[in-house]
């Protein structure tokens, strides 16, 4: 039939554009792309028809992705600055050191790497008393080595707060029974380190945080400038005082003796006027 005979029905003039593949086309054929990728299998014995539509392939996908993430998750390496601490279910099984090691996958067991060989610091700026009651302020600071991983992470809760304050508490400790001259002194303010470090480290270890304080330094000791001034005049009384004490001391220990003497003296004339009127 020609295109203009009568009830052909279409209008040559009527020309659309053609429209593109259809949605459920295109899924199928990306399927088949992905199926052929990965394995899978066609369903039906035609090569026709719906029936030779490409079965879905993710089975083997996921298998190779389980299969990386066991071994990611059960091989691993540990530095020879670090210690891994190995937990089953949660309760601390072992510790491994530098090398390559393996482990049951997540989330059987896990591990926790703790830096046993790297230094730890804490430093801070204090205000304290010393022995003869002047206010002094000291920068401090300390480093630490974490000796024994299964402690520093199980027996103390926040180990570098606990360090600095440990450290704290000792340096106010040594300071309330040193004289302010020999905190200022260099020479014995070794002194105040030695016994600081010594203290410090004898409470960590009664904790049982498994760190090792390597050093402690006083980087700058100072009279507070908002107190100096009446800190001088303090001292200065002080020292007034104790000269006073002196002097009648002195005085004391001198007339004392001679107030002895006289009266001695007397007690002896009086027996030999006695003894001639007798």
């Amino acid at each position: 039939m020609a295109w203009n005979e009568p009830g052909s029905g279409k209008n040559p003039w009527d020309r659309r554009p053609s429209q593109g593949p259809n949605l459920d086309e295109v899924l199928r054929a990306w399927q088949r792309r992905l199926n052929a990728l990965f394995g899978g299998r066609r369903r039906g014995g035609g090569t026709g028809g719906t029936g030779g539509t490409a079965a879905p392939g993710w089975g083997p996908l996921f298998a190779v992705i389980a299969v990386v993430l066991v071994a990611f998750s059960t091989f691993y390496k540990v530095d020879a600055s670090e210690a891994a601490v190995i937990q089953r279910f949660g309760k601390f099984d072992r510790v491994a050191y530098a090398g390559l090691h393996t482990k049951l996958p997540w989330p059987i067991e896990t591990r926790r790497i703790v830096p046993v060989r790297e230094y730890g610091s804490t430093q801070d700026q204090q205000t304290m008393l010393t022995k003869d009651a002047n206010l002094v302020t000291i920068e401090l600071g300390a480093q630490y080595l974490r000796d024994d991983p299964v402690k520093y992470l199980f027996r103390v809760q926040n180990p570098e707060d606990t360090v600095l304050q440990v450290v704290e508490a000792a340096i106010r400790e040594v300071v309330g029974q040193t004289t302010l001259a020999e905190v200022l002194a260099a020479s014995s303010r070794l002194v105040v380190i030695d016994k600081t470090k010594e203290l410090a480290q004898k409470t960590l270890d009664n904790y049982g945080a498994g760190i090792r304080i390597t050093t402690v330094n006083l980087t700058n000791v100072n009279v507070p400038d908002a107190v100096r001034d009446a800190q001088q005049d303090s001292n200065k009384a002080v020292e007034d005082r104790g000269r006073r004490i002196a002097e009648a001391q002195t005085y004391r220990n001198d007339i004392v003796p001679k107030a002895g003497g006289a009266a001695q003296a007397q007690v002896l004339d009086a027996q030999a006027y006695k003894a001639r009127v007798i």
